[in-house]
């Protein structure tokens, strides 16, 4: 939803009652006014709005059903089962709605035998053999990409066949049901190397392809003054301008040469050849390229990321939603009165800036 608020989409979350996402509470925090926000959270949300409904109770399903007729889509990351046990059935809202697009986001599927079991990213990496090409620790163990790829892209995958799906309403006037897993998102992006590693009848060298290590020329190298460069000279053009300025195209010749100069040199010595800097997370938004585009800003001392779309008439991330912020606003569309909504906050089957 992050990818589809930063190309103009107008998304309102549905929180519990109690602490609202998980997310808000986990640490670093950024701060709104007094109170502290998850930073995780923070990055997924700003711009959205928040409502706080108890959907444990009937009344509070009820509002959610009803909700569902005032928007385009509806998204769902629990468990498979789980929105059915709460009588939130997504066969019957679009049977209540049939215009609704409901995205059901999860591990491993809606179906399959592993539909139930909980998982993380680490699991979905794991099943899907993107660790088994990983480099090594020491110990032997499979190294942890810094990026959730599992998470990632899923929700760029969904994103996609949300868009899809939208598109194919406005020809048939329908909506559908999209099921959406971490494990075969991931799948897809490691599809490339499963195909080649399956025909060449051997399985990947841990860090030891062309791309994932194996080969001096792609890879990263310390620089005179202790920062690093990254090297993708992959096509032979670019291999052959790195040779000329470094004795040798070995990892130990490349080492020792990079050694003898800073990382700016380097990177203006070698910019044609594929060589960069290899940069901290504090130095992101310093970067020239970065700032040209206002790929990243600089908000409250952290470094805020921008959806990378290009769409005319969609508007950068706003304030990030205190949980059931806009609770009022958002049963505001089934036209209930303030007293029938106060009404509601008293009873605890919603809540109100929580």
């Amino acid at each position: 939803t992050w990818l589809l608020k930063g190309m103009g989409a107008e998304v309102d979350r549905v929180e519990s009652l109690d602490g609202g996402d998980f997310a808000r509470h986990i640490p670093p925090f950024v701060k709104r006014d007094d109170k502290k926000i998850g930073a995780f959270f923070a990055f997924n949300s700003g711009g959205k709005r928040s409502a706080a409904i108890n959907f444990h109770e009937p009344r509070g399903r009820d509002l959610v059903r009803q909700l569902c007729g005032h928007y385009d889509v509806m998204f769902e990351s629990f468990r498979p089962g789980v929105l059915e046990s709460m009588d939130l059935d997504p066969k019957d809202l679009i049977a209540e709605h049939p215009q609704l697009i409901v995205a059901r986001l999860s591990a491993w599927g809606q179906d399959g035998s592993w539909r139930l079991k909980p998982a993380h990213d680490i699991n979905c990496l794991g099943v899907s053999s993107v660790l088994s090409a990983a480099t090594r620790t020491e110990a032997g163990e499979a190294s942890i990409p810094p990026v959730q790829v599992a998470d990632m892209a899923c929700a760029q995958i969904a994103a996609t066949n949300v868009c899809a799906a939208l598109f194919d309403r406005t020809r048939t006037g329908k909506g559908q049901i999209l099921d959406v897993s971490m494990l075969e998102s991931t799948l897809a992006c490691f599809a490339p190397h499963i195909l080649a590693h399956s025909a060449a009848g051997r399985n990947p060298v841990p860090g030891g392809e062309i791309l994932s290590g194996g080969d001096p020329m792609y890879g990263t190298y310390k620089c005179k003054d202790g920062l690093y460069i990254t090297v993708g000279a992959v096509e032979p053009k670019f291999q052959k301008m790195v040779a000329e300025h470094c004795a040798g195209t070995t990892r130990s010749d490349l080492e020792k040469s990079f050694a003898t100069k800073t990382q700016a040199e380097w990177c203006e010595l070698l910019e044609g050849a594929c060589v960069g800097p290899l940069l901290e997370v504090d130095q992101v938004h310093l970067h020239p390229q970065l700032r040209d585009r206002d790929a990243v800003r600089r908000l409250a001392g952290a470094t805020w990321v921008s959806p990378p779309w290009d769409i005319h008439g969609a508007e950068g991330p706003g304030p990030v939603p205190l949980l059931g912020e806009h609770t009022r606003e958002i049963l505001a569309q089934l036209n209930l009165s303030p007293d029938a909504i106060e009404e509601l906050v008293k009873e605890r089957i919603v809540a109100c800036d929580a």
